[in-house]
Formats: C-alpha cells, structure tokens, sequence
C-alpha cells in the first residue's frame, strides 16, 4: 500500500505518504529496542502464561503474535518519527521477569528434561499455582510444599533461597545449623503473616523451635484440609442454637474471646500461639505395626475420637481407670483467628480455606 503513495503522481498523496512509515523500518527499530532489552536477561525464561520453557527466538516470536505488538505497530507506522520511549516501554513491560533463586542439584529436573514440557509435568508444581505465583505469605504451606524436595549444595541454602519467595529478609549466616537457618526463616513466616500453616508438617523437630520441623521435607506431606460442614449440618448446628438462649450467649462471649485472640509471634526463639486447650478423658492403645512408636485412640470432651502415633509411651487410661497422678494428657488447638473470616479481604495475605486443624500433644506434669 505505502509503495503505491511512493510512486502517485499528485504532489498530495506522496506528502501524505511521508507522514507514514514502512512496517519493515518499525520492526526494526522494535528489533533494536527488544534486543538492548534482551541483553542482560536469561537465556531462556518459563512462560507464565503456558508453563513452558522459551529461548530468546521463541520469546521474541511470541511478542509479534501478541495483541502488543500489533497495536505498537500500528500506533508507531502512522508517525513520520518513531516514538522510541513509548516503543521502550512496551517491550520493557512485555520483556519483564522474576528471578528465583535456584541452583540445579542432584535428582532434580535438568533443562533437556523440562525443556519444550510443562512445568507441572516436570517438577510436578501445578501450572495455576505457577501462573498466579507472586513473592509474599499468601498460601505459605503450599509453597513450602513446593520445596520440601529441594537439595542444595550448602545445607543453610534451602532456607536462604525461599526468602525472595517468602518476601523476606533473612540475614545469611553461613555456618549456622540447617535447622537453625529454616527455624529463622519459619519464625518470620509466622510472625510478620500470622499464618499458622508452617506448623502443619510430619517429621523430626527442630532443635531452634520445637513447634517447627527440622528439615524442609517435613513439608512433603500435603497439608490436611478442614472437611466443608454441608448445608443440612449448617442449618441443624443454627436451629439448635435458636433453641437455646443460654447456648446463644455462650456461642457469643465464645466469639468475642476469640475475636480478641493476639496473632502468633515469636520472641527469642519461643513461639507465643494463641491455644485451645483440651483435657483428654480416655486413651487406648491401639494394635500398631512400627515397633518404635506406638498409636492411640484418644477422646476428649467437644472433639471426634481422634487416633495418633507417637514415639512417646504413656499408660492408657479412662474415666473408669483414671490416669496416674503425674500424667495428664492435653490436646492443644492452636487458635488462627482467620477461622472468624474477619481478615481484611483486600489485603488477603493468607486465605482462611488453608487454615488447618493443627493438634498437639502435650503431657502435663503436676507436683
């Protein structure tokens, strides 16, 4: 079309031809602009979009298919002079990525194994979770999750590199404890989000924080999901209560207490934590397996029949048989009060749906 302007033969058309430029000269100054961009990136960068692995050329080709570039271009042809700072900064904001810090090791996923794949087929992440990923506390327990398989050539690594996901600061100390450094890391999870999801995990505890486990894979465990009450239990749960103002008011002055519970923090490596305690009334020994632990049946009044193992042996009692008198055995609810949904839903740091049921056992002694 700008080749015919070129040779018309009125003196109007070829200075409007001159107000226009060749698309050939705007792909080459988009060309140079992508390029500078380009220089000082990674090779190649994982696609948000598609889960999939992209070198520069791919990058570049999925730009010209893009909505972007095509309104670049034909914003940019129709000027005699080509906007260069607007041209710098589409493909500046097209261009953008997020380096998380990794180091390849061991079993993990080499670049012939995930190139060309999909993420989630590759490490296994979820391809969702990955296209709707940003650095901060939202959904802690997951993305500790994600890590738990992680293998590092420096041991105190592991927790120095989630803290660009955690969006936190952690000083490095090289030479510390593991547990030590993913304790540090741990405690600022908890104490700048309030989230007690970190608590929820299987495996040896840390020497930095009981409350915590000392290794990372002690997060491979999915977390345990509150199962949802149906809609038949919702309205039973509410007509009983209607039916008894006594039980209304409880449920009330409930409420309040629980609405004014601090949030969890930590103070010189001891995790203060909002509880519900409840006495356990009966526990049997139950037939197990493990010869190192041992599994039992426990009941307590306000809480289903709850079965555990531990390598903690105690001796099995009931209201008939009545514990030893040094031995009383507690179930300790930590209290997360997003469970109230009362959290501000345009600052949803942490979601109420992963707040899970986590117990723990504790032996009282008295005297």
């Amino acid at each position: 079309m700008l080749s015919k302007l070129d040779n018309a033969p009125d003196t109007e058309t070829r200075k409007l031809r001159q107000q226009y430029l060749r698309p050939s000269e705007v792909d080459r100054a988009i060309r140079k602009v992508i390029d500078v961009q380009l220089d000082n990136a990674p090779l190649r960068v994982l696609d948000t979009t598609t889960g999939l692995l992209c070198n520069r050329e791919v990058q570049i080709r999925t730009f010209k298919m893009s909505i972007e570039y095509k309104e670049l271009v034909s914003s940019t042809i129709m000027h005699q002079d080509i906007q260069m700072k607007r041209v710098e900064e589409a493909v500046k904001s097209y261009f953008q990525y997020v380096m998380l810090s990794h180091r390849w090791e061991g079993k993990e996923p080499l670049l012939q194994d995930i190139q060309g794949k999909e993420l989630e087929y590759a490490t296994g992440i979820d391809r969702r979770a990955v296209v709707a990923f940003r650095p901060g506390m939202r959904d802690a327990r997951e993305k500790l999750q994600w890590a738990s398989t992680r293998i590092t050539t420096l041991q105190e690594d592991i927790a120095y590199s989630l803290s660009g996901v955690f969006g936190v600061r952690l000083r490095v100390d090289y030479g510390e404890k593991k547990q030590n450094a993913l304790g540090r890391l741990l405690q600022e999870i908890i104490a700048q989000s309030g989230d007690i999801t970190a608590l929820d995990w299987v495996g040896e505890s840390s020497e930095f924080n009981s409350c915590l486990p000392a290794d990372i894979i002690s997060y491979a465990t999915p977390p345990y999901a509150l199962p949802s009450l149906s809609e038949d239990e919702i309205q039973t749960g509410v007509s009983s209560l209607r039916k008894n103002p006594v039980a209304v008011d409880l449920a009330s002055r409930l409420y309040d207490q629980l609405d004014h519970t601090c949030a969890a923090r930590f103070a010189h490596h001891r995790l203060h934590l909002p509880c519900i305690v409840f006495p356990v009334t009966e526990a049997r020994l139950r037939p197990n397996r493990d010869q190192d632990t041992y599994t039992y049946e426990l009941k307590s009044d306000g809480l289903h029949d709850l079965r555990i193992t531990t390598e903690d042996k105690f001796t099995p009692f009931s209201p008939a048989r009545p514990p030893l008198a040094w031995q009383k055995i507690l179930l300790v609810r930590p209290w997360c009060r997003d469970l109230l949904e009362l959290h501000d839903l345009a600052d949803d740091t942490h979601s109420v749906e992963h707040c899970q049921f986590i117990c723990i056992l504790t032996r009282e002694h008295c005297g």
